[in-house]
């Protein structure tokens, strides 16, 4: 088998790889996968604090009024209609029937007229499902003159 520049000297290929080329495509494509999960791994590590953070500045009491015209806030229930979410400090204080009348200096959020799911989060994500486009980069690598 004609070894790819990349090859480490002395690396014994399985007998399988040097007579299969799908199976020589296939392996790169496992390693791969691996190096990027092995990197993913290595990032969230070095993201991580390593010794304790001192606490952050006391931020002053922000309160948060949202009037919702349909509330989702018990599961397998019906929706609340026209409630209030009270917000403090980034948190969710209460929920009120009906559109309470905001405290002194609060901020109102008016969604009257949408439908309101507290606590939800968006976290759609792709960390590692782009076989194809890994499989089709491989390939035009294993099928260049160069090897």
């Amino acid at each position: 088998m004609n070894r790819s520049r990349y090859s480490t000297p002395g690396h014994k290929w399985p007998a399988a790889l040097l007579r299969d080329r799908q199976a020589r495509l296939d392996y790169r494509i496992n390693t791969a996968l691996h190096i990027r999960h092995l990197l993913l791994v290595l990032c969230v590590i070095c993201s991580t604090p390593t010794e304790a953070q001192p606490p952050a500045p006391a931020a002053p009491q922000e309160r948060i009024v949202i009037h919702a015209g349909a509330l989702l806030d018990r599961p397998g229930r019906e929706p609340r209609r026209n409630a209030t979410v009270v917000v403090q400090n980034g948190r969710i204080a209460s929920v009120q029937d009906g559109f309470a009348e905001p405290p002194a200096g609060a901020r109102v959020i008016d969604l009257r007229d949408r439908f309101v799911l507290p606590g939800l989060i968006d976290s759609h994500v792709h960390l590692d499902s782009d076989r194809a486009g890994i499989e089709g980069q491989l390939a035009s690598v294993t099928d260049s003159a160069a090897m």
